[in-house]
């Protein structure tokens, strides 16, 4: 499960350079899933680290090299 996360979440940095978004919640979701296929031992800091960056990732804060567009 750790490992699909990791596939899931790099294709959301991806999608989140493409649309000009906020890298931060795809980042936090990789350094998560990343800590759970390490170890077991890790799961309770993993799953903080997961939850904050779900939220990151619902705000869709665009990055600071964007231009407001009116």
């Amino acid at each position: 499960m750790a490992a699909i996360g990791i596939i899931l979440n790099l294709i959301a940095l991806i999608q989140s350079k493409q649309h000009n978004i906020s890298i931060v919640g795809p980042v936090l979701g990789l350094i998560g899933n990343a800590l759970f296929l390490i170890s077991a031992a890790m799961a309770f800091p993993a799953i903080v680290i997961l939850i904050i960056g779900i939220v990151f990732i619902f705000l869709h804060h665009p990055s600071k090299n964007v231009k407001a567009v009116n």
